[in-house]
């Protein structure tokens, strides 16, 4: 934080964050640097959960020439608003996607300038006995593969067609309500089916979200056999927020008994563990109507849940990572970087303790340059930092495997998928394989690593997921029993019969999963 202080003064600049809580965080952060240095406050702050007056007071600032403040925002201030003339925009840690990294790039250097974009990528330093996966820089790796992806290959995001966009859905249907008054039930059919983002919602799934909205209160039928907005419908419909078919940032109190601990934002489905008042927790139950977690406490550390990453990390992305993790060259001199006492010291690829005192040993013998002609956009430490990831990665196997043994029956699993052909595959470890396996202690990072152990060798594990992966899978199989997983806006008011079929067949990418899979299968097994 200290050198986004230092290189934002005199200049008018943006810094991106990738949540709310972390814009805040960052905030007063660079404010305390203002206090202590004794300078007036020139930080700013604009996000979606912020007041209107708080986020124009922002707007307002950053267009007046004559000012040199920063503003510490999230996706708020991709697009779409004027604030004027920028010099600089920060990135902290890595965007989730090309396309915001063009947009946010794209907010400076107008009027003639170039575009600037400084990414600054924040990693804690490994503690002695951590295990591989946990000490690979993967924000410096995603915002290296983000830009080369562009650069390179001049590759964007593609759209995507494939969601079963329910929530919108009801969206449509009661602004067309609101809009036109009385219809049939063939009419209104015709007309929202009619748009072209509804191609794959049938005319079944429409009748089922209006018996359940008549259910509810949300529309009525009239005498005639009609329908209108009814009594609930109309609290939503002439509701301001309603024109925003965006989700917005909904906190849920997290309770253990009758024990308040604190809010959340999109909480996991039960089963999945949260971190919150220094403690870690299992769901038990989401009251989704009162916003409520009930949990229970644990010990170990917390994985992340996909309510955990607002962005959708394409494979392409994840793909380009490993490339550059483990195709660069890692080294201009020609003898190896271990010799045979060394690799006698460091057997167990888990302990990277050992690791880290020989990769020290040999370090400053090895020359950077040649990462640094390969992006020569890195600086001195993220060079350096490249450096010694490729060279951990490729005596750890990383270029010719991604199943990692840690030692006894612990094993890391490292796909290179994106975050929903990860979420589909960590589903389905869960639910088709861990009996066969016995695979327990399941945590993930997603979508970079997933840590278990289990009953099994290599090959059995290869195995087993080819004989499941070649079987048809019901995408309904992979929403768990109790799970209701509210993704979009208008969710909570859909029977939750389309939520969980919106969710299984729009949003986990089995079809990417099993693809992964069955090519490692054949990589492993033949």
């Amino acid at each position: 934080f200290k050198y986004i202080f230092d290189h934002t003064r005199g200049r008018k600049c943006l810094v991106f964050a990738n949540s709310r809580e972390e814009c805040e965080a960052v905030t007063s952060t660079l404010r305390q640097y203002c206090e202590a240095a004794h300078e007036p406050d020139r930080f700013l702050i604009h996000h979606g959960n912020l007041s209107v007056s708080f986020r124009e007071t922002a707007e307002t600032a950053m267009k007046d020439d004559s000012r040199f403040d920063t503003t510490v925002t999230t996706s708020t201030l991709e697009l779409g608003i004027d604030i004027g003339k920028l010099e600089r925009a920060f990135q902290l840690d890595a965007p989730f996607m090309v396309s915001s990294f063009l947009q946010r790039m794209g907010r400076t250097g107008r009027r003639g300038a170039p575009s600037e974009m400084w990414f600054v990528v924040r990693e804690e330093h490994p503690e002695s006995r951590t295990m591989i996966p946990e000490t690979v820089p993967w924000k410096l790796l995603q915002a290296i593969a983000l830009v080369d992806l562009y650069v390179k290959d001049k590759w964007v995001e593609p759209p995507n067609f494939e969601r079963l966009p329910y929530s919108l859905l009801y969206h449509q249907t009661m602004s067309i309500l609101a809009s036109g008054g009385e219809m049939l039930p063939r009419e209104l059919a015709e007309r929202v089916l009619s748009l072209n983002y509804f191609k794959r919602v049938s005319k079944e799934d429409l009748k089922l979200l209006l018996m359940h909205l008549l259910e509810t209160d949300h529309i009525q039928k009239t005498e005639r056999g009609g329908i209108i907005v009814g009594l609930a419908g109309e609290r939503v419909i002439n509701s301001y927020k309603f024109y925003a078919v965006f989700q917005e940032n909904i906190e849920y109190n997290v309770k253990c008994d009758s024990q308040e601990l604190g809010t959340i934002v999109a909480p996991p489905p039960p089963g999945e563990k949260i971190a919150i008042a220094g403690c870690v927790w299992v769901v038990e139950e989401v009251d989704h109507k009162r916003h409520i977690v009930f949990c229970h406490q644990i010990k170990g550390k917390v994985p992340a849940y996909f309510g955990d990453c607002p962005g959708d990390i394409n494979t392409v992305v994840l793909e380009r990572m490993h490339r550059i993790l483990c195709e660069g060259e890692i080294a201009s001199r020609t003898e190896p970087l271990l010799d045979v006492g060394d690799a006698e010291r460091a057997k167990d690829i888990g302990d990277i303790h050992v690791q880290a005192e020989i990769l020290e040993e040999h370090f400053e013998t090895v020359n950077s340059e040649d990462a640094k002609k390969e992006f020569p956009y890195l600086m001195k430490n993220a060079t350096a930092r490249l450096k010694m990831a490729r060279h951990s990665a490729k005596f750890a196997g990383l270029d010719k495997e991604c199943l990692l043994h840690l030692g006894g029956n612990m094993w890391a699993l490292l796909p290179w998928l994106g975050s929903y052909s990860f979420l589909a595959l960590e589903r389905f470890l869960k639910i088709k394989c861990a009996q066969r396996l016995n695979l327990r202690g399941f945590d993930s990072a997603r979508p970079y690593y997933m840590q278990f152990t289990m009953d099994a060798d290599r090959k059995k594990f290869w195995q087993v997921l080819k004989e499941e992966a070649e079987k048809e899978i019901d995408p309904m199989e992979l929403v768990y029993p109790k799970e209701v997983p509210y993704f979009d806006k208008y969710d909570e008011y859909l029977p939750q019969e389309l939520v969980k079929k919106g969710f299984a067949y729009g949003v986990l990418d089995i079809s990417g999963m099993k693809k992964r899979i069955l090519g490692l299968c054949k990589q492993n097994l033949d």
